[in-house]
Order: structure tokens, then sequence, then C-alpha cells
């Protein structure tokens, strides 16, 4: 499961490029894992899961803790 997190994590850096974190640090971060929280509860509420399944919005939710965890480390976002 951590590899697989980490994968993902590292695909959605690549397709999002740095300048997101640059911009507004580990707040935005905070922001887009609020996205993905209001997204679970959502999902939660429906009986089908049109775009997105909750196992899918639960390790998003764990890459941005993780993308949060590496900026406040130092991580250098490019």
């Amino acid at each position: 499961m951590q590899k697989k997190t980490f994968d993902l994590a590292i695909k959605k850096h690549l397709d999002y490029g740095g300048g997101h974190l640059k911009d507004f640090g580990d707040y935005g971060i905070l922001v887009r894992q609020n996205d993905k929280i209001a997204r679970l509860k959502n999902l939660y509420k429906k009986s089908e899961n049109l775009n997105e399944s909750v196992e899918d919005t639960w390790m998003d939710i764990n890459v941005y803790a993780i993308l949060a965890l590496m900026y406040r480390k130092g991580f250098k976002f490019e």
C-alpha cells in the first residue's frame, strides 16, 4: 500500500508540477485536501460512485498529507 501511495504522489506531482506548491505552500495543500474530504463525504452519501471511488479519494488524502510533510521538511518542488 505504501508503494502504491508513493507512486501516486509522484505521478500527481509530475501531472501538476511544483508551481502550485511554490505559490501557496502547505496551506494550498490543505485547501486541496479539504476538497478531497468534501468529495469523500459526498461519496459516502451516494449509492453509486460516478468518477472516483472511496478508496481512490482516501489515497488522494494520504498523498496530500505526504506532500505537505515533504514541503514542511524543505523538499524543493520544481
